[in-house]
């Protein structure tokens, strides 16, 4: 991923850094919202619709893009009053559909055999995230988070590590080298971070400064939950639900150094809730080209494949394999409640 700007040395633990004061102007929600979000999608072959665009209405987009053409047309006049044969050209092939690449996550995958990733697990017990390298594992039983580390991707996990008993039953969002986790409030209306210097060191409880901008956004009638990073921790897929049908989020900041901003909603039909019935984000490919969510309407996961913000191109339905996320190279998808398993990805 590139590197956006120069922060300077990283301390011992780059999160506890404070945020520089040159960087909190307005223009962080400008860079937040377009940067941020297309450097998580990759640094080449983005989606056809850019991810500074997430959150504009189809018809909006269609009406700048009418409008920016009638202004070319008119600049492009010549004197005899004729268009110019290039840019009405160019103009026609910008309209033009564009495909999107190849998605990391097979959109029509199929998952294999069940394999057990931590012997038996107790039935209030669901998987909650992993780390991309498969190394971390965070799950939740009741109102408490727990963690376990290996080795390697085939290893065995070691002894759990409790990280708190102030959290709900949800997602939790790891980042990419097992050092920070993000789990949800008890209250439903909080974020609660929590960091460690080592991946075999213990967890403390970090600054809820990032997630603020989050917090204060919401009405009194909304709640937060499912929260999942995307790439390197500078995007965050997340639930707001209680008041809009529509209840995925994107927020987005310059680097792990910031403040997360809203960015964007995910208004999709297949991703909206139906009554009390949500559709949740789990997890999602590392080009935001697939996203993992369990359907409390069928009871079942499903993986979407996306096409930027423009449409879901296709559903498929994975069954009752609930939270799952997958690994880094999107072969084998980990997910449970009762057990901890994971499956090879087909």
């Amino acid at each position: 991923m590139k590197t956006l700007f120069t922060m300077g040395a990283a301390p011992p633990n780059p999160r506890s850094h404070p945020y520089p004061a040159r960087v909190r102007a307005c223009r962080v929600l400008a860079l937040t919202v377009g940067a941020a979000l297309a450097v998580a999608c990759g640094d080449t072959n983005p989606p056809a619709a850019s991810y500074d665009s997430i959150g504009s209405s189809s018809s909006s987009s269609s009406s700048s893009s009418s409008s920016s053409s009638s202004s070319g047309s008119t600049s492009t006049e010549d004197a005899g009053g004729g268009m110019d044969a290039g840019t009405s050209d160019a103009a026609d092939a910008s309209d033009a559909y564009v495909p999107p690449p190849p998605s990391q996550c097979n959109p029509t995958m199929s998952l294999g055999a069940t394999t057990k990733v931590l012997g038996e697990s107790a039935t209030d017990e669901r998987f909650a995230g992993i780390t991309r390298d498969e190394r971390t594992i965070a799950w939740t039983a009741g109102g408490s988070v727990y963690i376990a580390d290996r080795d390697s991707a085939d290893g065995t996990f070691g002894a759990p590590q409790l990280v708190t008993s102030s959290a709900v039953a949800d997602g939790v969002a790891i980042s990419h080298d097992g050092t920070y986790l993000v789990a949800v409030g008890a209250d439903r209306r909080s974020f609660l971070p929590f960091e460690r210097e080592e991946r075999t060191g213990a967890f403390a409880a970090a600054s809820d400064a990032p997630f603020a901008t989050l917090i204060d956004t919401l009405d009194a009638t909304e709640s937060i939950g499912d929260p999942v990073f995307v790439n390197s921790e500078v995007v965050l897929l997340y639930s707001v639900y209680g008041k809009s049908a529509d209840t995925f989020r994107l927020a987005g900041r310059i680097s792990i150094f910031a403040s997360f901003f809203p960015s964007s909603t995910l208004a999709f039909e297949e991703l909206r809730a139906q009554g009390t019935a949500r559709r949740r984000p789990t997890g999602t490919g590392d080009d935001f080209q697939t996203i993992f969510y369990w359907d409390e309407v069928t009871q079942t996961e499903k993986l979407a494949r996306l096409n930027g913000s423009e449409q879901i191109l296709s559903v498929q339905d994975l069954g009752a394999r609930p939270w799952a996320q997958t690994n880094a190279s999107c072969d084998r998808v980990y997910f449970g409640a009762g057990d901890l398993a994971f499956a090879t990805a087909k």
